[in-house]
């Protein structure tokens, strides 16, 4: 499970993992790459994952916490997220955590 890497620090397994899943079904697929790209340090890819994630989801920035809550994550793990977000570039202005 991506997230599970995710949480677990391990960002190469994560984004192994969420490459299984079709974006196309699932959009959570760009938040996760989104996340992994910006712990990884790889903006441009992170970039193109926050305009992938944007163009099928372009009210995502005004209710992320919100969203992203529904994976019943702990605190920690929630600013974990976060975290991936800001480092990933994406516009973390209408949230904090």
């Amino acid at each position: 499970n991506a997230i599970y890497f995710y949480i677990h620090k391990r960002y190469h397994d994560a984004l192994s993992s969420v490459e299984l899943i079709d974006p196309k079904t699932c959009y959570w697929t760009h938040v996760i790459r989104i996340i992994v790209y910006g712990q990884l340090g790889d903006k441009t890819m992170a970039k193109q994952s926050i305009a992938d994630l944007l163009e099928e989801v372009p009210t995502f920035a005004t209710n992320a916490l919100d969203l992203i809550e529904i994976w019943n994550l702990g605190p920690d793990d929630l600013k974990h997220i976060v975290e991936g977000l800001i480092k990933a570039g994406f516009d973390t202005e209408n949230f904090e955590y």
